[in-house]
């Protein structure tokens, strides 16, 4: 599907990605406050067979390798206490429940590394989320920010 998509328009291709983010939205909605309210999908909420099958092997990325590379697009699915507290700079904070409003935000030709403190469920669940809506290049980061940390990686903190 991802291949099609590259092939329209970019107007249209953005279109479509709203089109499947809605459906998404519509699809894995929960029942929110007694108002009737919806609190929204949430990645985890999806199950195992909707997403990348794919092992967590094939979309590890080093930090050290990281640390070497330009160009990267570095996606915190953190809340936002933890991203205050410390961030790769200029990374996109894009709390994990929000990535399936927000997927199409992301570039779909970058090189994009999605991290959480460790690297592990949060990080790993939204890249496979990412792989499966059509984004062909979304890593996980290997051992998450402490992992970055680790290799010399800077780290910023926002106090608002």
């Amino acid at each position: 599907m991802f291949q099609k998509l590259k092939s329209l328009p970019l107007r249209v291709a953005k279109r479509v990605a709203r089109a499947i983010q809605d459906q998404d939205a519509r699809k894995y909605a929960t029942p929110g406050a007694d108002d009737g309210a919806s609190t929204g999908p949430q990645v985890k909420d999806i199950p195992d067979t909707e997403l990348a099958d794919l092992p967590a092997e094939a979309v590890a990325y080093d930090a050290a390798t990281a640390l070497g590379e330009r160009g990267l697009v570095f996606v915190d699915v953190r809340d936002l206490a933890a991203y205050q507290a410390g961030h790769i700079p200029d990374a996109v904070h894009m709390p994990l429940g929000e990535v399936v409003y927000r997927l199409a935000e992301l570039p779909p030709d970058a090189r994009t590394l999605v991290y959480d403190d460790l690297g592990e469920a949060d990080a790993l669940r939204a890249t496979l989320f990412m792989r499966a809506r059509g984004l062909e290049f979304v890593h996980t980061l290997t051992g998450g920010l402490a992992a970055w940390r680790r290799v010399g990686g800077k780290v910023e903190r926002r106090s608002s």
